[in-house]
């Protein structure tokens, strides 16, 4: 597409797969090699990294995006969807805040107890990034609250029960371990600081 003046029109580009994987990649640095040398030149720079990208988050979570001077360039690029007219972009906004964060369990996932324990308890205390919307954002409330808690702990529990509605043997393991991080969640940062009801799984 070209304006007027014959020039390339410049093309918007969602800046959260971008800070999604940056986030991710160097989480996952961090996963791996953070405990075994927590000083190293680049275990500081891959939390230099993290931090880089939650602090932009964050101010990405300040703009208001219903001011009439806040708005994305359109443009002109249609990505392929599934012939309904749903594209494949887009789709951060509809993701859950931990699959967002690299959380998953099953037999397909690759993390292990410990690192799962490693990444919710950086969910709880770390500047989330701003998904679904502000109603959406509020009920994740500020780091290391018992709203943040909260949100946490019954997302794990919501995804256990609903497994177990399905009754699908297949489900079993990430069952398993939603209630083992559930379990480890209330050890770790429940008891003895929050008086809230704790969700059963």
């Amino acid at each position: 597409m070209r304006t007027a003046a014959g020039t390339e029109a410049p093309k918007t580009v969602s800046p959260f797969p971008e800070l999604q994987r940056r986030w991710q990649a160097a989480f996952s640095y961090l996963q791996r090699f953070a405990e075994a040398n927590p000083d190293a030149s680049d275990v500081v720079e891959a939390r230099r990294r993290l931090a880089e990208v939650e602090w932009e988050w964050q101010r990405l979570q300040a703009l208001d995006p219903n001011s009439p001077d806040c708005f994305p360039w359109p443009s002109t690029d249609a990505p392929a969807g599934d012939g309904d007219g749903h594209g494949a972009t887009g789709a951060w906004q509809e993701i859950g805040m931990l699959a967002y964060l690299g959380y998953h369990v099953g037999l397909s996932s690759t993390l292990t107890s410990a690192q799962r324990m490693r990444l919710l308890g950086h969910v709880f205390v770390m500047r989330l990034p701003p998904l679904n919307g502000i109603a959406y954002m509020r009920q994740w409330g500020a780091p290391d609250t018992g709203t943040r808690l909260r949100k946490i702990a019954e997302g794990l529990a919501s995804f256990a029960r609903n497994a177990k509605r399905r009754r699908n043997p297949n489900l079993a393991e990430a069952i398993r371990q939603w209630e083992d991080d559930l379990e480890g969640l209330r050890r770790a940062h429940y008891v003895g600081r929050f008086d809230f009801p704790w969700p059963a799984p």
